[in-house]
C-alpha cells in the first residue's frame, strides 16, 4: 500500500489529507487559534486547585485553562509552575485535559522521560515482527526513561529506531535546560505549534511513504522539524508548487464536501 500525505497550509489553517492508494483515508483541518493541541508540551501554572474533585486548573497560556487530574499524592500549590501535557484538546466550552506524565512523539516511536523499559503498539500483531522489534530497541534507553514503537516502526532497522529516540532525547534536554535555566517563564509552549504543523507530522508522517506541502514556509517549517524531532521524515518531503495540492490524487470535491458540512 502506497501511503502519500497532502498537507495545504494558508495563513491561520493547516489541512491534511492522507492518501492510500490513490483515495482519501483521513483529513484533519488544524486553525490557528485552536490549539494548543494533542500531544503539545507546555510549561503552566497551577490556577486553581480543587480537591474535592483531585484535580487542578493549569494556565497554560491558551484562552482556556487546563484540567489536571491529580495522581494520588501530588501535592501542589497555587502559582507553582508545572511542566504538563494536552491529552484532549478543547471541545466546546471545556478546556484542554493535561497531564504531567510527559510522552515525546514522532512518527516511529515515543519517549517517556519518565518511563521505563520498551513498549509496542497493539496494532502490531505480527509475533515475529514483534519479536524483532523489541530485539531492535534492546538497551536504546539504557535506563534514562521508557520507549514505545508505534505502529509505523514496523519494518524499521535499529539505526532508524535509534536516530528517532536520540532525537526526542535530546528535543527533552533541551526543553529541560530552558526551564532549568530560567530561560522560560510559565505559561509557554515547549513542544508544538501554533498552526497545528508538528502535530499533523507527528500524527500522519510516519505513516506517509510522501509528505507534499504546498506553503514554503510550511515546507522550511517542515524541514526544521526534520533537523529536530522528526528525523524519521528525511527524504520524504517535497515542495508542491503546481496546481492545488489535493487535485494531485483527485480528492478536492471530495474534501470540500467534507469541510462544508463542519
Amino acid at each position: 500500500m502506497i501511503r502519500e500525505l497532502l498537507i495545504n497550509a494558508i495563513p491561520g489553517e493547516t489541512r491534511a489529507a492522507l492518501i492510500e492508494d490513490g483515495k482519501l483515508s483521513q483529513f484533519r483541518v488544524l486553525r490557528r487559534g485552536m490549539g494548543p493541541y494533542q500531544g503539545d508540551v507546555l510549561l503552566g501554572r497551577i490556577e486553581k486547585m480543587m480537591p474535592n474533585l483531585s484535580a487542578a486548573f493549569v494556565d497554560i497560556g491558551a484562552s482556556r485553562s487546563g484540567f489536571l487530574a491529580l495522581r494520588a499524592g501530588a501535592k501542589y500549590s497555587e502559582g507553582e509552575a508545572v511542566l504538563v501535557q494536552v491529552t484532549k484538546e478543547a471541545v466546546a466550552d471545556k478546556g484542554p485535559a493535561v497531564t504531567t506524565t510527559i510522552s515525546l512523539g514522532s512518527g516511529l516511536v515515543a519517549f517517556l522521560p519518565q518511563g521505563e523499559g520498551v513498549k509496542l503498539s497493539r496494532r502490531i500483531t505480527d509475533e515475529a515482527e514483534r519479536s524483532r522489534l523489541i530485539a531492535a530497541a534492546e538497551g536504546l534507553c539504557e535506563g534514562a526513561g521508557g520507549l514505545i514503537l508505534r505502529t509505523a516502526a514496523q519494518g524499521a532497522s535499529r539505526p532508524m529506531l535509534e536516530a528517532a529516540l536520540t532525537a526526542l532525547q535530546n528535543t527533552w534536554t533541551k526543553m529541560s535546560d530552558r526551564i532549568a535555566s530560567g530561560e522560560v517563564s510559565a505559561p509557554a509552549s515547549l513542544f508544538g505549534s501554533e498552526d497545528g504543523l508538528l502535530a499533523i507530522l507527528r500524527d500522519y508522517g510516519g505513516l506517509a511513504d510522501k509528505i507534499h506541502i504546498d506553503l514554503m514556509s510550511a515546507f522550511l517549517a517542515a524541514r526544521k522539524l526534520v533537523d529536530g524531532p522528526l528525523p524519521e521524515l528525511a527524504g520524504k518531503l517535497t515542495h508542491h508548487r503546481e496546481g492545488a495540492i489535493f487535485d494531485l490524487f483527485d480528492v478536492a470535491e471530495e474534501i470540500e464536501c467534507l469541510t462544508s458540512r463542519r
